[in-house]
């Protein structure tokens, strides 16, 4: 029972992961744009 934590744990950091670098890769990107 403990491994399936640890797993929805370890899925759920994945997904946060995820998210954060398409958060900064579009944060770049708009960054990117207003400086030219």
């Amino acid at each position: 029972h403990a491994l399936e934590v640890k797993e929805a744990m370890f899925r759920e950091a994945i997904e946060k992961y995820e998210n954060g670098k398409k958060f900064w890769t579009n944060s770049i990107d708009k960054l990117k744009e207003h400086i030219q």
